[in-house]
């Protein structure tokens, strides 16, 4: 992890960037927060953020002075907790056998192997770069996992974390809450009915709570980067029909068909199904119910709801609540060594693209560094006054200017507009006009036909393209008294660019 914070450190000249944009939306909203507001610009309203908790979260470091390392702090804790738990679990309920059960030298070179490999299933370092609430969400599922195999192995009673890790889990992140709610009825199974009660009163609440939050800001429910990213959930707030909203989910069904990890996702889905069959057949115990329900539930959950990708970091929840599930289930299995050597490799198969984006992670901080971190420069130490944008992160985190977000994450006006299909030419125009912004820096092709006929181009920075969508950012200026401004201070700009990076601007 030290390696690979430093070497990111170095080609980012010297700053800590996160490989992602959107940490620094969390960010702006902590900083909105400490202001007694809530979203990017002061006197709007807005939920950009994909977590609940994450951003207040982010508010107190900010307070306690560590700034930008915040996040970076908050996943290192998550993830190293995240670790040892797996590391306990395979330990007590999987590594079970005797020593004379399995000859040397598969005694070491397993455990070790497996280890690594489900490190590398969890993304355990590149997730931490990204600066994001997903080792948070990690923590919470492995936590859940090692709380259920506790009490039905020991019969002890209920730990107060695991109450927790059940309570915080949709609060970290919304699809959280079905494996939040299956781990509710778990608990009725095994005969803990107070427990139970407990947990789904405080999620219940704190649900109840953030929703009469958003109600009192004028907000919907759901955060605007879930109802944005997600189809299934913008027709679960926008006026659709029962029709759409099932057509909405069989189709993420059918993309998560075609992707790599959706398909390795099913598949886990079936080899734990015939675990538990197994286990049926041959043990009356009740591990293959809570540990093979939660894991089949929520994995087919996030089949027919969820995402994948995104610099690895979508999915991950789910494939550490189902490969940890299934090597809990497989313990016994595990004796011959031929299943073992299977095992790794399917591991390694499952890991590989996190392995690969682990390795990228050093030059998709510089891609950020180079590309949004220029653009906040520019922004904050040039123009000082209101820009528009279509990525909100690090232009909006300390930028007392107004930042009007072209995309909608920051913007409910432009989220509406949006999802009503009415962003048209005309109306990028009118919502630049009314906010007195006069400098828009842009994915052109995420605008293709719709750039106001009185938009001027003036420049167009180039970097590299790792985790940012373009390798391509227009500058355009509003106004003709600008335009000459505009020029004299992007000139300036340009000479200060870092390696890899350039601006033409045009006369």
């Amino acid at each position: 992890m030290a390696v690979l914070i430093s070497w990111s450190v170095y080609l980012a000249d010297g700053h800590l960037i996160y490989t992602l944009d959107d940490p620094y939306i969390h960010l702006a909203v902590a900083e909105s927060i400490l202001q007694d507001e809530y979203g990017i610009n002061s006197g709007e309203f807005s939920a950009p953020s994909s977590s609940i908790v994450y951003p207040f979260l982010l508010a107190l470091s900010e307070r306690l002075g560590f700034g930008r390392l915040g996040p970076l702090v908050i996943n290192i804790v998550a993830m190293a907790g995240s670790v040892y738990v797996v590391g306990q679990i395979l330990q007590r309920y999987v590594l079970t056998w005797k020593k004379q059960d399995c000859p040397y030298p598969y005694t070491k070179i397993f455990p070790i192997s497996l280890g690594l490999a489900v490190c590398l299933i969890l993304n355990a370092w590149g997730l931490v770069m990204t600066g994001m609430e997903h080792s948070l969400h990690i923590l919470s599922v492995v936590l859940i996992i090692f709380g259920f195999l506790k009490i039905i192995n020991n019969t002890f009673k209920v730990p107060v974390w695991l109450i927790l890790a059940i309570v915080v889990m949709p609060l970290i992140r919304f699809e959280g809450l079905a494996m939040a709610l299956l781990s509710v009825i778990a608990l009725f199974y095994l005969g803990r009915w107070r427990t139970g009660f407990l947990a789904l009163l405080l999620i219940l609440s704190t649900m109840f709570g953030w929703f009469q939050f958003t109600q009192i800001l004028g907000l919907p429910a759901l955060p605007s980067s879930v109802l944005l990213k997600s189809g299934v959930a913008s027709n679960l707030d926008g006026q659709s029909g029962l029709v759409q909203l099932s057509w909405s989910i069989l189709r993420n069904g059918l993309t998560s068909m075609n992707e790599r990890q959706g398909v390795l996702l099913l598949l886990g889905i079936l080899i734990i199904s015939c675990l538990c069959y197994q286990l049926r057949k041959k043990e009356s115990n009740q591990t293959w119910v809570v540990i093979g329900g939660l894991a089949i539930s929520t994995g087919l959950g996030h089949v027919f709801f969820g995402q994948y990708g995104w610099f690895s970091r979508y999915e991950i929840y789910v494939y550490a609540l189902v490969v940890i599930s299934t090597l809990v289930l497989s313990r016994t299995y595990l004796l011959h060594v031929s299943i073992r050597f299977a095992v790794i490799v399917a591991l390694l198969l499952i890991a590989a693209p996190y392995a690969f984006d682990t390795l990228r992670t050093p030059v998709a901080s510089r891609n950020i560094y180079q590309q949004q971190y220029q653009m906040h420069r520019f922004a904050t130490e040039y123009w000082k006054r209101p820009v528009a944008v279509n990525d909100l992160g690090w232009v909006s985190y300390n930028n007392p200017s107004f930042v009007l977000d072209l995309w909608g994450l920051g913007s409910e006006e432009v989220r509406r507009l949006k999802l009503a299909g009415g962003l048209d030419s005309q109306a990028l125009d009118a919502l630049v006009s009314r906010r007195n912004v006069s400098l828009i820096m842009i994915y052109d092709d995420w605008f293709k036909d719709k750039i106001p006929t009185a938009w001027r181009r003036v420049a167009v920075l180039n970097t590299s393209r790792v985790t940012a969508a373009s390798g391509q950012v227009t500058f355009y200026v509003t106004q003709a008294l600008n335009h000459q401004e505009a020029v004299a201070l992007l000139r300036q700009f340009s000479s200060t660019l870092p390696v890899g990076t350039s601006l033409n601007v045009e006369p």
